[in-house]
């Protein structure tokens, strides 16, 4: 399974970004490309849409420069 992440402002020369995982956390999205070890984190105030096949949501505990805390953590494939 893929998601297709679509781009408001083009990020490296394109407009999507194929993703094996696009995940959602806080104000912005951690996308996992399929054709390389490569990891982008686009600001969610550039994602125009995301469309994947397999939604999951949970509460997960995330580690930020502060300390830790649990956020909505919404994963596409």
């Amino acid at each position: 399974m893929t998601a297709t992440v679509f781009l408001d402002t083009p990020m490296d020369g394109t407009q999507t970004l194929e993703c094996e995982t696009a995940k959602l956390v806080g104000d912005v999205l951690l996308a996992e490309a399929t054709d390389s070890d490569r990891k982008q984190v686009v600001p969610m105030q550039n994602v125009a849409g995301i469309d994947g096949d397999d939604v999951e949501k949970r509460i997960e505990a995330v580690e930020y420069e502060g300390g830790r805390m649990n956020e909505l953590v919404t994963t596409i494939e």
